[in-house]
């Protein structure tokens, strides 16, 4: 998702977002796509609750009360505020977001930001030194100046000698006055990354 750097420096105060109501949640149903994320919601759930142990779905329903309670409105407000969208469409990009969470719990993922501490390194197409290489990552981009980020999956994986890699899913891009995500794939060697937790405001520019 592109977002504009200078809007994400302003917090613009005429766009607020109340707590979502149980008449706003009817009249949300009414859009088709904020229906189709709730959907995607329910079957995340459903699929969680066969996966998970009972102790680990307890505490995933815990996490979603207080989400439901606050986390969500404020995922929104952010949305409203810094992206200047309309109510509608700030609940459903959430609502599919936690869909998106709640359907990586259940498979045991969790994404982390990997800063590069490597130049040139090289982004394989399967773990281990005979992927074929899909592209290079560097610590430092000299075009733009910035450090590279990926989001990976934390759990790594082992290639057949037993070397650690990451699953990639996402690179940071930022050009133009502008920052977003790119989707993409591919396995990063653990020995050129270093993990982090992202930020909210990475979380926002993923979508997830």
């Amino acid at each position: 998702m592109r977002v504009s750097t200078a809007l994400l420096l302003v917090l613009m105060s005429a766009v607020t977002a109340s707590a979502l109501t149980e008449a706003d949640y009817r009249e949300l149903l009414k859009d088709k796509d904020f229906a189709r994320a709730e959907r995607k919601l329910n079957i995340a759930w459903g699929n969680a609750k066969k996966a998970l142990k009972a102790k680990e779905f307890s505490a995933l329903q815990k996490d979603q009360k207080e989400w439901t309670a606050r986390g969500r409105d404020e995922e929104a407000r952010r949305y409203m505020e810094q992206n200047l969208m309309n109510k509608t469409a700030a609940y459903t990009i959430v609502t599919e977001a936690r869909a998106n969470y709640v359907s990586r719990t259940a498979k045991g993922q969790k994404l982390m930001g990997a800063s590069i501490t490597g130049t040139n390194v090289n982004v394989r197409n399967a773990p281990g030194m005979d992927g074929i290489v899909m592209y290079q990552v560097s610590s430092r981009n000299t075009d733009y100046d910035y450090d590279e980020l990926l989001v990976v999956e934390q759990k790594a994986v082992s290639d057949k000698q037993g070397g650690k890699w990451y699953k990639v899913l996402y690179r940071f891009r930022d050009e133009g006055g502008e920052s977003w995500f790119d989707r993409v794939t591919g396995y990063i060697s653990a020995k050129f990354v270093k993990l982090r937790e992202l930020s909210d405001m990475d979380m926002m520019l993923i979508g997830n």
